[in-house]
């Protein structure tokens, strides 16, 4: 994959990222977002907005989970449930404790989860540059 940077003046800088799908991993559609530090940190923390932290270390997990502005993130993701439990995901739960979940978080949300159930997360170095926006590509996982 690469990920095109525009800069000052227009500038364009590319840089390659590689990705490879797991051995095993389920065939079917995957998604890369390549996105800015707030995109990222929103669709991340978003469950964890109004929580109450109960203790500093909680703060500072927190806070230090926080990414930075002068790298892109891409988000590998794929379209299925994930879970968020104290501002913690928790992706593919054993189906017993999926169907608990999605009863709770639709009652308390009456949305879906539209982020889906990240697999991977790859940091992109900008250098001095700050990054904004965000691109989502999906890509079809087949067997070789």
């Amino acid at each position: 994959m690469i990920v095109t940077l525009a800069g000052e003046n227009g500038v364009e800088t590319q840089r390659k990222v590689l990705y490879r799908v797991p051995v095993g991993a389920p065939l079917g559609p995957i998604s890369f977002t390549a996105a800015d530090a707030a995109t990222t940190n929103m669709t991340e923390f978003g469950a964890s907005i109004g929580l109450q932290y109960h203790s500093p270390g909680q703060v500072l997990e927190f806070l230090n989970g926080l990414r930075s502005n002068t790298k892109a993130y891409i988000r590998v993701w794929r379209n299925e449930a994930a879970y968020t439990i104290d501002g913690r995901d928790l992706p593919s739960p054993p189906p017993s404790v999926a169907m608990i979940l999605s009863r709770a978080q639709t009652l308390a949300a009456n949305l879906p989860n539209l982020r889906g159930s990240k697999v991977a997360e790859i940091a992109v170095s900008a250098g001095t540059n700050v990054v904004t926006g965000s691109k989502t590509v999906q890509v079809e996982v087949k067997e070789q």
